[in-house]
């Protein structure tokens, strides 16, 4: 039985928090890894009837269904406007954090590592 809260949600992005999956998205590319779960779990509220919440993924359009016993949560996200000058503040401040963050790691990966983080230089970085 769907509980009639949920239709707030309707038409909004909001995070779908769900059950752990059988999919390990962090084994299928960990390069993206976030991506993927951004992807697959914030998306605008299509529908919702006594069985799920059926959605549409924001970065790519396509369908998700999420059956309700699956589901933990579902929250509603901020939408920032790029030609709101307020909001485009926060749009480059996070652009900036997250260039930041990945030059950041850059210096940890190799050739070696293939995408993964190499451990002993991580370690290092504890003993300094």
């Amino acid at each position: 039985m769907k509980s009639k809260n949920l239709n707030y949600f309707r038409g909004k992005v909001c995070s779908i928090f769900t059950n752990p999956t059988n999919r390990n998205f962090k084994d299928e590319n960990p390069k993206t890894y976030l991506e993927q779960n951004i992807m697959y779990f914030v998306a605008v509220v299509d529908e919702i009837d006594e069985y799920g919440i059926f959605v549409t993924q924001i970065q790519n359009g396509l369908k998700s269904y999420f059956f309700l016993n699956n589901l933990i949560g579902i929250c509603e996200e901020q939408v920032l406007d790029p030609s709101d000058e307020k909001d485009a503040k926060v749009i480059n401040a996070v652009k900036e954090k997250d260039k930041e963050i990945r030059e950041m790691m850059s210096k940890y990966e190799s050739n070696e590592t293939q995408g993964f983080l190499n451990i002993d230089q991580l370690a290092a970085l504890t003993k300094s």
